[in-house]
């Protein structure tokens, strides 16, 4: 008696439910890994941004602080611009230091002297709501302990900014776009004394 032996070569394959599962397992993993590469990358670039922007920022408010600790007085004023007036110590020879805020650039700028390139302190950067980007702060005492200085807009010191202030409050928030993302730094404010006063 003969036995007929075959070999079922049809078996050893995978089959088409067998394949189709294995195709969908497989573009789920993708597509997790894909997402998860994609959230990983735009979360490094906007931690990335957050840096740049707390570096800009405390640059500029470094920058800002030595400038009117080292001034005189206040020479002008408004709430986006104010001019120091400073004595060179290396000469002897007084100097106007402007910073002045452009809200439609939404551009910090340094000024040293009357003539010159102004140099950009920071860019992106907004006033608070409500809030302008200077205060100045007069010798008059306040009844509120957490305020020893009165502000005033500038409208009652009659351009006698020399002998009536006594600091001053900057304060800004900075923005940028990246990866069709806003993101804002945390808001930068402080209050300087002008220690020549």
């Amino acid at each position: 008696m003969f036995t007929k032996r075959t070999t079922k070569i049809g078996q050893r394959a995978f089959t088409l439910p067998e394949v189709l599962v294995a195709v969908g397992v497989s573009s789920i993993v993708a597509i997790a890994i894909a997402s998860m590469a994609f959230f990983t990358a735009r979360s490094y670039a906007a931690l990335a941004n957050y840096i740049t922007l707390d570096n800009q920022s405390r640059h500029a408010l470094d920058v800002i602080v030595r400038d009117i600790r080292q001034a005189d007085y206040v020479y002008s004023f408004t709430t986006n611009r104010i001019q120091f007036q400073w004595t060179d110590p290396a000469d002897g020879v007084s100097k106007l230091l402007t910073l002045d805020y452009n809200p439609t650039t939404k551009i910090l700028t340094r000024t040293n002297g009357t003539v010159g390139d102004p140099n950009s302190l920071l860019t992106g950067c907004t006033a608070l709501t409500n809030h302008p980007i200077f205060e100045v702060f007069t010798r008059l005492p306040s009844t509120d302990p957490w305020q020893p200085w009165t502000a005033d807009a500038g409208a009652n010191f009659d351009n006698d900014y020399d002998s009536v202030v006594k600091a001053v409050r900057v304060q800004w928030v900075c923005s940028r776009n990246v990866l069709n993302l806003f993101n804002t730094e945390s808001v930068q404010t402080t209050m300087i004394v002008i220690r020549n006063q």
